[in-house]
């Protein structure tokens, strides 16, 4: 089996812990990523006009289906080695599982998930931070050229969206779920962040529920920084890796704990109450619910 056709795909809500797990994992051998943060042009070249992330399987054709697992291919092939494993968080594959498992039928998914209160308050300072161009310029080596000036006109939008805004808030930020526009208009940034985070976690982890046991494992982020030794060990038999003890404390090094419950220090008593609406209803439901033993 090629490895192209089995990268593991890190899923969660942006702000949630995919970053560090990506960076912990790609210093493990043959585990390799993009010279970019997320490659979510890519996923969406064929699907470019849908005013959102969740993509399913009708979403693919032959031409953009092509494109997105060569462009697995070709980094696999830019590493030199061919046994490399593609590690890809981009935070909009929450909305997409049942899309990425029908191009990579035999690839694995890492499910990390974090306390709602806390990604929300990290997420509205991403809503309201500036937008880097340094950052979106190194994902266009990885955007269709015909895909270009398409983009180009969006960035420009949000800019000046984001200079006029009474929040100052972009346009658009992170995974779109369906009815985000809509949203953005009518809420808060805070109800939307909110939302952003409810949605992406339930999706995903109803379309992981629908995989085979052995696709998936679940952690959470609690768990990852405040032990991630034990969690990269559950991941290392969970996929029978053969990492040793000496790789595993060089790759966790620089994993801290300082940013839980942070978001405590975010709200007050009125954004509290708003935010209480939108999260604890998700906690009841599923959240509190999840067993990270598989």
């Amino acid at each position: 089996m090629n490895n192209e056709k089995e990268p593991i795909f890190i899923i969660g809500a942006g702000r949630s812990g995919t970053n560090i797990l990506r960076d912990v994992l790609t210093k493990l051998p043959n585990m390799i990523t993009w010279p970019c943060d997320e490659i979510n042009l890519v996923f969406r070249h064929g699907n470019r006009n849908l005013p959102h992330d969740e993509f399913d399987k009708s979403h693919i054709n032959k031409e953009a289906g092509n494109y997105i697992t060569e462009t697995f291919s070709k980094l696999i092939k830019s590493s030199g080695n061919s046994n490399s494993i593609v590690v890809e968080k981009t935070c909009a594959n929450s909305l997409r599982i049942p899309f990425l498992n029908e191009l990579f039928p035999e690839a694995k998914y890492i499910f990390i998930y974090r306390n709602g209160y806390d990604v929300t308050a990290s997420a509205v300072k991403r809503w309201q931070a500036p937008i880097e161009v340094k950052y979106l310029s190194k994902k266009l080596s990885f955007v269709p050229k015909s895909d270009i000036p398409f983009y180009a006109v969006k960035f420009f939008r949000n800019r000046l969206y984001q200079m006029f805004s009474n929040e100052k808030k972009q346009k658009q930020w992170g995974p779109v779920y369906k009815g985000m526009g809509k949203d953005i208009k009518n809420l808060s940034i805070l109800e939307v962040a909110a939302k952003q985070w409810a949605r992406c976690f339930e999706k995903a982890w109803s379309d992981l529920q629908k995989l085979a046991p052995n696709k998936f494992i679940s952690i959470s982020y609690e768990d990852f920084v405040g032990d991630p030794y034990t969690s990269l060990e559950r991941i290392k038999k969970w996929n029978k890796y053969s990492w040793t003890d000496s790789e595993m404390k060089a790759a966790i090094i620089d994993v801290r704990t300082t940013s839980i419950n942070k978001g405590k220090q975010f709200y007050d008593n009125e954004a509290l109450v708003i935010v209480k609406k939108i999260i604890e209803p998700v906690v009841k439901r599923t959240y509190s619910k999840i067993n990270t033993s598989n």
